[in-house]
């Protein structure tokens, strides 16, 4: 399956997949599904990020809805767990436990967490719109294990839905600077779930690591330099330091006073600063050069970060 392996991406960064669409899978079961999100591909294996408005279902049977990719229906593999944000009216949501239905009503900001394998019916009575996140079971953002999950439904976790949306956003929003800062949100909520929905205890931790050493702090910075021209993951630069996932943004923000993401952001501003000013390549060339996925993503965030664009700094020092 696409998603079922979670090996973080090394490939060169462009823009995220993120897709706007009014299509509609085929099945006319689904036909009230309208995407106004979808992204998924090698920026970050194994999740899939969704958001959609779901028109009133009554179908009794029909299953979870699918996600759109590529404006194509694609139901995810049953090894992968699934996170609803509810972000709409409340509606009144009819599920099924075993042989009988039972009614919840879900309201604004409720989650509904869907375990993999799970694949009992859902029908709800008004329209909806949510975010929806698929993580793969094997992948690298729930942990060394392939975790079980409780399921809940309509659950008040304002962390997970907020996990939730900042996803989406970090998609929609595109550049491979905010890969990184997916990467590390899919991360905290991977954490998020195992640690409050897991089925069965995880067994005594390893004591999380006071610090970062010197040595180990300024691996991870040099590495981070020789690769500012492409995608970076949390994965690769804990793997670099010697540490979990989880662990290493929080060491990194206690030893640099910032997360991975903007650091990771700010040294390609600097590289972007210098040659600028000290070369004669296009804007475009350097763009590619310091891992910015176009002109237009590096003007955006260098006008944001250092309030001039990069054609208005280089007139400026002509």
């Amino acid at each position: 399956m696409a998603q079922s392996k979670a090996k973080e991406s090394l490939e060169n960064p462009g823009p995220p997949t993120g897709e706007r669409a009014s299509t509609t899978p085929a099945d006319s079961r689904w036909s009230g599904i309208k995407t106004l999100l979808v992204t998924s591909g090698p920026r970050l294996p194994g999740v899939i990020v969704e958001r959609s408005v779901f028109e009133p279902s009554t179908e009794g049977g029909a299953g979870i809805p699918p996600f759109l990719l590529g404006g194509s229906a694609v139901v995810p593999p049953p090894d992968g767990h699934i996170v609803v944000v509810h972000d709409s009216a409340p509606i009144n949501l009819q599920w099924r436990q075993g042989s009988r239905f039972r009614n919840s009503l879900i309201l604004p900001g409720h989650v509904i967490v869907n375990p993999a394998g799970q694949t009992e019916p859902y029908a709800w009575d008004k329209r909806t719109e949510v975010v929806r996140v698929w993580l793969a079971l094997d992948s690298a953002h729930l942990g060394p294990s392939e975790p079980t999950l409780r399921p809940a439904i309509g659950v008040h976790d304002p962390l997970l839905a907020q996990l939730g949306r900042y996803l989406a956003r970090a998609f929609e929003m595109g550049g491979p600077g905010d890969s990184l800062y997916a990467d590390a949100l899919a991360h905290a909520l991977g954490a998020h779930l195992v640690q409050n929905y897991g089925d069965r205890p995880t067994g005594r931790q390893a004591r999380a690591p006071g610090d970062l050493g010197r040595r180990q702090l300024q691996q991870v910075c040099d590495y981070i330099e020789a690769n500012l021209h492409r995608t970076l993951t949390v994965a690769e630069l804990a793997t670099i330091a010697g540490v979990s996932p989880t662990h290493f943004t929080r060491l990194f923000r206690r030893q640099t006073g910032e997360p991975p993401h903007r650091y990771v952001r700010d040294r390609r501003l600097d590289r972007a600063e210098g040659l600028i000013l000290g070369t004669r390549l296009s804007l475009g060339e350097i763009a590619a050069v310091v891992g910015f996925s176009d002109h237009s993503h590096l003007n955006r965030v260098m006008r944001a970060q250092r309030g001039l664009t990069p054609g208005q700094m280089r007139n400026s020092f002509k």
